[in-house]
């Protein structure tokens, strides 16, 4: 094996330049590396990085919500380039600001690792419940409260989704990536697909699997309000 040592920013950093069984892509690399009882041992190598992908497990649970980057650093107290650098996993944020992270994404810290155990709780109280954003151009006509937690693992997502009085949404309120279903719970809501108008009234089930609604209209006076199931 040919190697060269170098220091960056304070840290010993090692390039290999030749090695046998070394994946070609290694090669010319700089890794910083720690030494464990005469062996070197390299960060950022493929063994280490399948066990965790810190800022993409950070990045998907923040699109699940519809927050932004910028949303996100304002909640924790950052900069929106500092959340940026963590996602792409470009720096490790400290523990207080993970644990920040992880307060205003309503995740347990845990389920940004891969690996963790599910959730052994069961019961999820209302101040539990975590709000989502939807699309932007209808923000104001429709409120989306998540029930479960956004890191539950299990089969089922379930929603409370509000649409308010006399309001239109331009399009289906979620981005659709499996089986859907709803069930109406008050006030009166018609789902426009395949250019028909389906009227929905307190206690019918919509039920979508390949069809997405092209128009939500409430025409009603009150709120109308949906029980929201969506299957992963």
């Amino acid at each position: 094996m040919a190697i060269d040592l170098s220091m960056d920013q304070g840290r010993s950093k090692i390039k290999i330049l030749k090695a046998e069984k070394r994946s070609p892509k290694a090669l010319g690399l700089s890794f910083p590396y720690t030494c464990d009882k005469g062996d070197l041992l390299l960060e950022g190598n493929q063994k280490a990085s399948e066990h965790y992908n810190l800022g993409a497990a950070i990045k998907t649970f923040r699109q699940k919500q519809g927050m932004s980057q910028k949303e996100l650093s304002h909640l924790v107290g950052v900069t929106p380039s500092n959340i940026s650098q963590i996602e792409s996993n470009q720096v490790s944020p400290s523990l207080p600001v993970l644990y920040r992270i992880s307060e205003m994404l309503s995740v347990d810290v845990g389920s940004f690792f891969k690996g963790v155990q599910a959730r052994k709780k069961t019961v999820f109280h209302r101040e539990e419940a975590t709000r989502i954003k939807g699309a932007d151009r209808d923000n104001n006509n429709i409120e989306i409260i998540q029930l479960t937690p956004p890191d539950l693992n299990g089969p089922v997502d379930s929603f409370l989704v509000r649409i308010l009085p006399e309001k239109k949404l331009s399009s289906h309120f979620f981005t659709h990536k499996g089986e859907e279903m709803g069930y109406l719970v008050s006030g009166t809501l018609t789902a426009v697909y395949e250019n028909q108008a389906h009227k929905l009234s307190p206690g019918d089930t919509i039920y979508l699997k390949t069809i997405l609604p092209e128009k939500w209209c409430n025409t009603g006076r009150e709120t109308a309000v949906l029980h929201w199931l969506k299957i992963k």
